[in-house]
């Protein structure tokens, strides 16, 4: 006899919710790929401001790899067997 209010699916947890969206589901390895690509673009333009002497651009840095390994942990947790 199966409950009545419960299901078989497993509850995602916290990190899933706050990292992965719902609609990413359908397609994770497209998701996490522009994740990434955004990072490194991110990167990029911490890199070129550092360059031109804006001291900010560390935090650009910062966050661009923040946002690469996101991509990258999105990416294990969505596609990692159950």
């Amino acid at each position: 006899m199966q409950a009545r209010y419960g299901s078989n699916a497993a509850a995602r947890s916290f990190v899933m919710k706050a990292l992965v969206r719902s609609w990413e589901y359908r397609r994770p390895r497209v998701w996490a790929r522009l994740r990434a690509v955004v990072g490194a673009v991110v990167i990029l333009l911490g890199a070129i401001l550092c360059g031109t002497g804006f001291w900010w651009g560390a935090l650009v840095i910062g966050l661009g790899a923040l946002a690469t390994v996101v991509a990258g942990l999105m990416f294990a947790l969505v596609t990692a067997p159950a």
